[in-house]
């Protein structure tokens, strides 16, 4: 088809379209300018979400308006919210010392190594990790090992070589 002259109509470029000008007036640009500026605005987009929470704020007040508040007496509710917040207070004071030893705590152990509420820990006996020393290997349990008991060590010659 080529060779003959005609195109294919995927190879036509744009015939039913009519060509776009490359030239726009004056005004046209400057509207197209306008509506793209306005467009980017961000104080355009915020006023979406102003008006969003101004009319949230209007359906809180209105729904808040139409509820009716219980009248109770007001004596016995001072007194009892009075110890209640006592209370709760008491509680909240204990809950905050014990998060400042429990801070101090980590801290003094994270800065010298030592923790000075709790004693100091039992010390184990050292389990030996030199291989050449041990007699036989046991991998999951090696202290359970006969010969590698501190007691049978200190009882039997553990000169096994003949040095």
């Amino acid at each position: 088809n080529i060779c003959l002259g005609t195109v294919p109509w995927y190879m036509e470029r744009g015939a039913n379209k009519p060509a776009p000008s490359k030239e726009l007036s004056k005004t046209d640009r400057e509207e197209r300018d306008r509506l793209r500026i306005e467009k980017q605005d961000p104080l355009n987009s915020m006023s979406k979400y102003v008006e969003d929470l101004k009319r949230k704020r209007d359906d809180e007040n209105k729904s808040s308006s139409t509820k009716t508040k219980k009248s109770t007496s007001s004596a016995t509710t001072l007194s009892s919210s009075a110890s209640r917040i006592e209370q709760l207070r008491a509680q909240r004071l204990k809950r905050e010392s014990e998060e400042r030893a429990k801070t101090a705590s980590y801290l003094s152990r994270v800065f010298t190594g030592t923790d000075p509420i709790a004693a100091t820990p039992e010390p184990t006996p050292p389990v030996e990790t030199d291989d050449r020393k041990r007699r036989y290997h046991s991998q999951f349990n090696p202290d359970f090992a006969k010969q590698n008991t501190q007691q049978y060590a200190t009882t039997h010659d553990m000169n096994w070589r003949g040095n």
